[in-house]
C-alpha cells in the first residue's frame, strides 16, 4: 500500500483528520505541521497585528481559543483522541513543525525519496504552496473544506453556516499551481444540523472529509492514478452527486471569500447562529462515536 506524507496544521481540523487517519491504518511516512503565519516571529507577529485590525477580532480569538487552547486542554485525552506529538509517537511516525511551505529547504525534503505511488495530502494548512514545490510532487492532493467551487478560500465552514443556500460540503481534488481549482477527485455534502454551532459544524465538515478520503485512498487510489478518476465516481458512490442550475447569483457564491470581516460576523449574530456552546465537548464526543 503506498504511503502518505501529511501535510497539515496543529490545530482543531488538523488533529481531528490526523486521528481519523491513524485510527484506520492509513500508513503515514511523514507529518508536518505548518505555521498558520509564514516566516519569522517578527514578520508573523506582524501579519496577526494586521489580521486583527482587518478582520473580525471575535472570529479570530475563536480560533485562537476554542479552536487550539479549548480544543487541546478540554477535548484531547491522551487515550481516544491524541495530539500530533502522541500519534508520532505511539505510531513512530516522523513529525516536522515548517514555518513556510515554499522555503528551499522544505521543498527538498518533501519531494526526495518519493515512491512514485506515494501521495502527499494537504488537510487543513493554511498556506499556498508555490508552483515550484506544486510540480515537483508526483501525486498530490487537497482537502478543501467547501463543496467546490463554492465558498472558496479560508473559513468556508464559517460561510456555509451563516449562507444558508448552495452546496455545502468537503472536496478533495488534485493540487495544481492555481488555488483550489485541481480536478476534483470526490465530494461530499456536508448539512448542518439546527442545532449545530460552527464548532460542531467544523467537526462535522472534517470527519466527513477524514471518511472520505479514507475511503477513496483505500479503495480507489490506483485507478485515479491511471487516470480512471470517471470510472472510480461511477464505482465507488462515495460522491454527491448535484446538480446546481450556475445562474446569476450562484456565480456569486463562486468566489474568494476570506476571513470573515466585523460586519460578517455581526450579521452571522443577527442569523441566530453561534460559534461555540458548553456542552460542544459532550458533542464532539458523541459525534466521535458515531
Amino acid at each position: 500500500m503506498p504511503k502518505v506524507t501529511l501535510v497539515s496544521n496543529n490545530t482543531f481540523s488538523g488533529i481531528l483528520f490526523l486521528n481519523y487517519l491513524v485510527w484506520h491504518d492509513i500508513t503515514i511516512e511523514k507529518i508536518y505541521v505548518i505555521s498558520s503565519l509564514r516566516g519569522r516571529f517578527l514578520p508573523k507577529l506582524k501579519k496577526g497585528v494586521a489580521l486583527l485590525k482587518a478582520k473580525s477580532k471575535c472570529f479570530l480569538l475563536y480560533k485562537y481559543f476554542i479552536e487550539k487552547i479549548f480544543f487541546r486542554l478540554l477535548c484531547i485525552d491522551g487515550m481516544y483522541l491524541l495530539s500530533e506529538h502522541d500519534i508520532s509517537k505511539k505510531y513512530n511516525i516522523p513529525i516536522e513543525f515548517v514555518g513556510d511551505v515554499n522555503a528551499p529547504h522544505f521543498i527538498s525534503q518533501i519531494t526526495k525519496s518519493k515512491n512514485n505511488e506515494d501521495l502527499v495530502l494537504s488537510a487543513y494548512g493554511s498556506q499556498i504552496f508555490c508552483a515550484d514545490l506544486v510540480n515537483a510532487v508526483n501525486n498530490f492532493w487537497n482537502i478543501h473544506g467547501s463543496y467546490l467551487p463554492f465558498f472558496r478560500g479560508a473559513a468556508p465552514y464559517f460561510w456555509m453556516l451563516f449562507k444558508n443556500d448552495y452546496p455545502r460540503g468537503v472536496t478533495l481534488h488534485h493540487v495544481i499551481p492555481q488555488l483550489d481549482a485541481g480536478e476534483n477527485i470526490c465530494q461530499k455534502i456536508v448539512e448542518p444540523d439546527k442545532e449545530d454551532s460552527m464548532f460542531i459544524y467544523h467537526a462535522r465538515c472534517v470527519i466527513a472529509a477524514a471518511k472520505m478520503f479514507i475511503e477513496i485512498f483505500s479503495n480507489h487510489y490506483f485507478q485515479i492514478l491511471k487516470g480512471e478518476i470517471n470510472e472510480m465516481k461511477k464505482s465507488s458512490g462515495s460522491m454527491d452527486m448535484i446538480n446546481v442550475e450556475i445562474t446569476e447569483g450562484a456565480l456569486v457564491q463562486d468566489r474568494n471569500y476570506g476571513l470573515p470581516l466585523p460586519s460578517d460576523m455581526k450579521a452571522f449574530w443577527q442569523t441566530g447562529s453561534k460559534l461555540f456552546y458548553f456542552e460542544d465537548k459532550k458533542r464532539l464526543k458523541k459525534l466521535l462515536k458515531s
